[in-house]
């Protein structure tokens, strides 16, 4: 992965001042290192201490993730890491009251639908410039085509799918034509309940970044869900996010927010 240090926390501060307060599994490919300030609503999701997905902050006691993130895993080796630019290191760890799976959350086809998981924290986050709640969409709003989002992880660069990358990534893409992004996709189901994402400089998710945020206008509109790990950020494969605004009844009925 191409590692750029340049001035993407101003350009991301841009995108979110007026919206955030102060500022299979998937990764970023040829993304830019950025820091946790620049993205401050984005958790490390860890079982047993070791990066397991990313996740987003929706209140100071919630977090959004992907339901294949926590489905089989026992509340006692989950946590989750604020606050810091590295997964491994800094910030600060919390650990999980409960997780709420979507009850329509299922495998079709090897890829899940309605993949969705709320996790509580057993204690609120401290809110600063490191940490903040990112904005949700309003139920069923919509996101048109080649809308620009920035999404962030840490998630394996292409290079190697088993390790995360130490230093938090993220990169511009943009939504692609769910038609199109079917037929990309011939053999897979792509629902209502999905967005897809493409970019033409092979940048986007790849194994390891699941749960985390696709961010637009300052607001969270997708989870990063699937895609092809064989071919990390090929335009030829959009990668696929699960789509907030389609489940914004059920989060605000679980969580309140």
């Amino acid at each position: 992965m191409m590692r750029l240090f340049i001035s993407i926390s101003m350009l991301l501060a841009q995108v979110f001042c007026s919206e955030v307060p102060i500022a299979e599994s998937s990764s970023i490919v040829q993304g830019m290192n950025i820091d946790i300030t620049a993205a401050p609503y984005q958790i490390s999701l860890q079982t047993l201490g070791r990066h397991r997905c990313g996740g987003s902050i929706i209140s100071t006691t919630w977090v959004l993730t992907a339901a294949h993130c926590t489905f089989g895993i026992i509340l006692p080796y989950l946590s989750v890491r604020v606050g810091s630019t590295k997964h491994a290191s800094g910030g600060e760890i919390i650990l999980i009251r409960k997780k709420v799976e979507h009850p329509k959350a299922k495998l079709v086809r090897s890829i899940f639908d309605y993949d969705f998981s709320l996790v509580q924290l057993a204690r609120p986050v401290t809110l600063g410039s490191n940490c903040q709640i990112i904005p949700l969409p309003t139920p069923k709003e919509p996101v048109l085509d080649n809308t620009l989002c920035i999404t962030s992880g840490w998630g394996s660069t292409g290079e190697d799918l088993s390790m995360p990358t130490e230093i938090l990534q993220a990169t511009y893409v943009q939504v692609y034509n769910q038609l199109q992004c079917k037929q990309a996709h011939p053999t897979d189901i792509i629902t209502n309940r999905m967005i897809c994402t493409s970019s033409h400089d092979r940048t986007g998710a790849c194994s390891g970044d699941s749960g985390g945020p696709l961010v637009a206008n300052g607001r969270l509109i997708g989870v990063v869900s699937w895609g092809n790990t064989a071919s990390c950020g090929d335009p030829k494969y959009p990668n696929v996010y699960a789509r907030v605004a389609a489940v914004r009844y059920w989060i605000f009925y679980v969580a309140n927010v």
